[in-house]
């Protein structure tokens, strides 16, 4: 009899041990998605920054072309005022 418990107490034990390595194995599972979700976010975030900081450059550039544009429109716009008014005070001169 004390040999049969014995046996019947071992057995319980493999069985709880068993059941605690599924759920430790299960535990292992959901650690190793969560790495790889971690990873995949990373990764994400990296494209994100990547694209974030070639916005900025293109910004950069876009505007330093936009003020250029500018400078030579009040350039041209200063050219033009000037031709006006050399050919409106030329056409109000006497002719030599």
């Amino acid at each position: 009899m004390v040999l049969r418990e014995k046996s019947d107490a071992f057995r319980a034990i493999e069985l709880e041990l068993s059941e605690k390595e599924d759920a430790i194995e299960e535990k292992r599972r959901q650690i190793f998605r969560i790495s790889e979700e971690i990873s995949r976010i990373r990764n994400e975030m990296s494209r994100h920054q990547t694209s974030l900081e070639s916005l900025e450059k293109k910004e950069t550039y876009a505007i330093t072309e936009s003020e250029e544009a500018r400078k030579m429109l009040a350039e041209i716009d200063s050219a033009i005022t000037a031709a006006e008014s050399e050919i409106l005070g030329g056409t109000t001169r006497p002719f030599c």
